[in-house]
């Protein structure tokens, strides 16, 4: 059955009516939920403008994302899995508090801060929810610091059990190549390159 909204809603985007209830607006909307202070957990689907307002941010400029969950992906450069994490620093959007540090007495706050992203929920074809930790002490600072601005974190991990694999400092090269077995496409390429060889 396909009401007349469903037809507007694929011409103009969701549409929100007081049947919707409170559940689905935020399922279509997405949320932020703060658990801790500088713990915030955000559904893919929220918009990045209310990512930037609720976490007092500023998006990189030029940006071609619309969703929290566009913006991961940019960050890490690829659609990354349930636990893999990544640290970005992104520019407070202080534009209130520069009239109050106009005096000589105040020191100059930071003009950053740094975030660890760690993904929630996803899979291989979406992110569903991420974690924004705001780190606030030096030692994690510093080590942010080393780490990226908006770059991906290369994270090794074995694909057959899902845990992360020892760092021994020899590179695995086929860390993000390898597939679960049962990966169909995997097998055609493999049979495909070797029916070119044998011909």
């Amino acid at each position: 059955l396909v009401t007349l909204e469903d037809v507007v809603e694929e011409i103009v985007g969701e549409i929100f009516d007081e049947n919707d209830s409170k559940e689905e607006i935020q399922k279509k909307t997405g949320y932020i939920v703060m658990r801790a202070e500088g713990v915030f957990d955000v559904d893919a689907n929220t918009s990045i403008d209310q990512l930037s307002e609720d976490l007092n941010i500023k998006m990189p400029e030029g940006h071609q994302y619309e969703t929290v969950s566009g913006f991961v992906c940019e960050a890490f450069g690829y659609i990354p899995r349930t636990g893999e994490s990544i640290k970005i620093d992104l520019e407070r959007d202080d534009e209130d508090d520069e009239d109050d540090n106009n005096g000589d007495h105040q020191e100059p706050k930071e003009k950053k801060h740094i975030f660890k992203l760690e993904i929630l929920a996803g899979n291989a074809r979406k992110v569903s929810a991420v974690r924004f930790e705001r780190l606030n002490t030096v030692d994690e600072m510093l080590e942010a610091k080393e780490v990226t601005r908006m770059f991906p974190k290369i994270v090794k991990r074995k694909w057959n059990s899902g845990e992360d694999s020892e760092d021994d400092g020899e590179y695995d090269g086929y860390a993000f190549v390898k597939r679960p077995q049962e990966d169909i496409s995997n097998e055609y390429v493999v049979d495909q390159e070797n029916s070119l060889r044998n011909s």
